[in-house]
């Protein structure tokens, strides 16, 4: 909810109960927010709370703090949708209250919102074959896609919140270990999605399994590494990039570096100016893009091919190719220490220790 459709939701705690119900009463969320002068939140009514209130004998002219709950869901901007729609559906709630860095109240995610999200027809490719080297030995017995975060694997985290965003049909590239993502997933459908497997008989890198696609997709394809979790909106890229006319839309991150050292630009042997530690920031690619179906005609069955040479082929011939910049939450789970981030990260949100996940073995 935008914060403009906010004002008709909030109350001061030094409202009476019977104010907080004019409030309730006139909105459809049917509940009020109570935030202090700054808009820092204090806590939220409904109207089950002011019924409990009336029992115990709490007159409609008391303060609303006597009856809020003063310890309300939180959720904040970066916390990835799929986390936010699985605490709603755990703990039975029809909205978390969105708050920024200074608990100010800055909208309501609902539920309903969420649940309900209108269907895609764009298939998803999703690329799951790698060893998983870097994480060796974890990967050893199991692949790299199915490794847990919490008492999840990636893969599913992706799944589910590719679900969320309305995305139903999937294509599951696997070459290592696949018959455990196989015998994981199935075919879907007690997912409510349809699940399809492209089984490379040798590595085929990033883009090679685009040339066993058959027949050709039918609209936009949205292609991803297994190992990616990400809170970015995946619907409203597959949008931007049909609305675009691009042959490939590729999702960049911005990648930050900074040289430990102090740099030192020197001309003709004189010292021109030093920069200590400066910090150097780049645009690289983060695993995901969405193509055209003609694209996938350029890379030739069984043939290995890697996601940048497909897109410098584009570029060659004078196609569009956009980018799309990932300004949330992303992480490649595919080194030891991201593993160990990741665990940590998504048990965490905005200070509160929500356990969505609870156990951190393989």
């Amino acid at each position: 909810m935008p914060v403009s459709d906010l004002e008709g939701l909030l109350v001061a705690p030094e409202a009476t109960i019977r104010d907080a119900l004019s409030v309730i009463d006139r909105n459809s969320q049917r509940m009020a927010l109570v935030a202090d002068p700054e808009g820092k939140l204090l806590g939220v009514v409904t109207d089950g709370d002011v019924r409990r209130g009336i029992l115990r004998g709490v007159s409609l002219d008391a303060p609303v703090v006597r009856v809020m709950n003063p310890r309300p869901q939180r959720t904040r901007p970066e916390e990835p949708r799929f986390s936010q729609l699985r605490r709603m559906k755990d703990l039975d709630l029809p909205f978390l209250v969105q708050v920024d860095e200074e608990d100010r109240v800055a909208g309501i995610v609902r539920f309903a919102d969420m649940a309900m999200p209108r269907k895609r027809k764009n298939p998803v490719l999703l690329m799951a074959g790698g060893r998983g080297s870097r994480l060796w030995p974890l990967t050893e017995s199991c692949p790299k896609p199915m490794l847990r975060i919490g008492d999840k694997p990636i893969l599913e985290l992706i799944l589910e919140n590719l679900i969320a965003y309305g995305f139903e049909r999937f294509i599951l590239s696997v070459n290592y270990l696949g018959e455990q993502i196989e015998g994981h997933f199935g075919d879907g459908a007690s997912r409510g999605a349809h699940i399809e497997y492209l089984r490379e008989e040798s590595p085929l890198d990033t883009a090679g399994a685009l040339g066993l696609l058959s027949p050709s997709p039918e609209s936009s394809l949205l292609v991803m590494n297994g190992d990616i979790l990400t809170d970015m909106d995946f619907a409203a890229l597959v949008d931007r990039h049909e609305q675009s006319g691009a042959a490939a839309t590729l999702c960049l991150r911005e990648v930050r570096y900074e040289v430990p050292y102090g740099v030192v630009e020197e001309k003709d042997g004189q010292v021109a100016a030093i920069r200590e530690k400066p910090v150097f920031s780049y645009q690289a690619s983060a695993g995901i893009c969405v193509l055209e179906p003609r694209v996938c005609a350029l890379v030739e069955p069984g043939a290995a091919c890697s996601m940048p040479a497909l897109l410098e082929r584009l570029i060659a011939k004078k196609e569009r190719v956009c980018s799309h910049l990932i300004r949330g939450l992303w992480m490649d789970v595919g080194r030891m220490d991201d593993f160990a981030l990741a665990q940590k990260m998504l048990c965490d949100w905005g200070g509160q220790r929500h356990r969505i996940f609870k156990s951190n073995r393989v």
